[in-house]
């Protein structure tokens, strides 16, 4: 594969995988990284990547990580993506370490195959969308270190929600902005 000027380390794991990271990339994602017909698996953790996401990303049948893309931004707002209907296969879902704002959208818990949710380490708000627990398959969610709010009762419907996330291992909320103002509440 061909990175704009530069020449890349790829490592393969399995035939479907596409590991790009650790590369020290900057600058924009190319917009052809999303016509990669095999592609089941695309890691882009551990670079410098900027700009926007190309229109062509939104339509991949990949598991996308994107970790430490620290000023990737998009044109038209992630909130807007219709991602069950255009990432129906998608098992993991990682934008950790990065700048991400704004709030958790709802259709992310469309994408009934997701077993791993990392969302960590940005700058998230409002309340998690009690639509998590959709996620019937989710073994891994990873929310702490955002701005994300519970405090009241409709806020931490969540956590009731994912009480239907039978397979559910690991839930980090850690260094948020949940308050809990009556212990009259059942968690």
């Amino acid at each position: 594969m061909v990175w704009p000027g530069k020449k890349l380390r790829k490592k393969r794991r399995r035939e479907e995988e596409d590991m790009i990271n650790s590369n020290h990339l900057e600058g924009m994602i190319p917009p052809d990284l999303g016509k990669i017909p095999a592609t089941k698996i695309l890691t882009l953790q551990l670079n410098n990547l900027s700009g926007v996401f190309p229109p062509s990303l939104e339509s991949v049948n990949t598991d996308v990580a994107l970790s430490n893309c620290q000023h990737a931004t998009r044109k038209h707002s992630y909130q807007h993506w219709c991602l069950g209907d255009k990432l129906p296969d998608m098992q993991s879902f990682e934008l950790s370490h990065n700048r991400f704002s704004g709030v958790i959208p709802s259709s992310l818990f469309n994408l009934s195959s997701l077993i791993d949710v990392y969302l960590d380490t940005n700058k998230f708000t409002g309340s998690v969308p009690s639509t998590v627990g959709r996620l019937q398959s989710l073994s891994s969610l990873s929310l702490y270190s955002n701005r994300l709010d519970a405090n009241n009762k409709m806020g931490w419907e969540f956590i009731t929600s994912l009480t239907n996330c039978s397979r559910l291992q690991h839930l980090t909320i850690a260094d948020n902005s949940f308050t809990v103002g009556s212990c009259q509440a059942r968690l």
